[in-house]
């Protein structure tokens, strides 16, 4: 009897150091939804199953204008563009934000270049180039907003110009569950817990959260992205909002990573 109890003491342990060892790679990966919540084209994790949501904003108008005619919105919902590095590794993103160096397109952070051609139309008025689908098969991994795949379906499809796309995260919805997978051990996660609780106060208070809008409408790169020339959507706040708001709080932000 006393090996039986042994024994499912034993798989008591395992299984709770597994849960945890989950539980905080979950956790982990929130962190770095908040680190991200201003990185174009972003895709954070399902709050629920913990798999990279691949879905654009809910009703798919998450884009920001730019006066960048080489930044490049990918209308179509899982497509990427594919990039590769200086040794030719090849990567895929969402994020269109290029830089034109003579003939070539390069992401606007690091050595990424494009992979494609972009074709223009001028008397269609149509800007296009090769789009590329990871297979239901593929395996996935994730840095930010660059990501491989192990299988991918590409064709020519239509881009448009002066337009970036949002992240596809709600940092408000992230704390909150950050909360809640920590409170299962509150004595160990209390500080962080307290770090949470103070950035929800700020993101959710109205008061404060008009003070960031009328402040980063009149000084957040009011000429990149001309607000004052073109509508406001909702969606065009909440990321100017929620991007300023993870710029001025990234080093708490930092502190909330779990170490195992």
């Amino acid at each position: 009897m006393g090996n039986y109890r042994r024994a499912g003491i034993i798989f008591l342990l395992l299984t709770c150091i597994s849960f945890r060892v989950y539980s905080n790679e979950f956790y982990n990966s929130l962190v770095e939804d908040l680190l991200n919540a201003y990185s174009y084209g972003y895709k954070g994790i399902d709050l629920d199953s913990g798999a990279i949501n691949f879905n654009n904003i809910d009703d798919y108008s998450g884009y920001i204008y730019t006066n960048n005619e080489n930044s490049f919105y990918i209308p179509s919902y899982k497509g990427f563009f594919m990039v590769e590095n200086s040794d030719g590794e090849k990567f895929y993103t969402r994020n269109g934000d290029f830089v034109k160096r003579e003939n070539d397109y390069y992401l606007s952070f690091g050595e990424y270049k494009l992979a494609s051609k972009i074709v223009k139309n001028n008397i269609h008025t149509e800007v296009k180039t090769m789009i590329y689908h990871p297979t239901s098969e593929s395996s996935i991994e994730r840095d930010g907003c660059i990501f491989k795949f192990s299988e991918t379906v590409a064709s020519e499809e239509i881009i448009i110009p002066n337009k970036l796309e949002l992240p596809n995260i709600d940092p408000i919805n992230i704390l909150i569950k950050m909360k809640s997978l920590l409170s299962s051990d509150i004595n160990v996660y209390q500080d962080k817990i307290e770090i949470i609780d103070r950035m929800l106060d700020v993101l959710i208070e109205d008061s404060m959260h008009s003070y960031f809008l009328q402040r980063n409408i009149s000084q957040f790169d009011i000429e990149k992205y001309q607000l004052k020339n073109l509508l406001i959507t909702t969606d065009q706040l909440h990321f100017i909002y929620s991007s300023s708001w993870a710029r001025t709080f990234r080093k708490y932000i930092k502190q909330l990573y779990i170490k195992y």
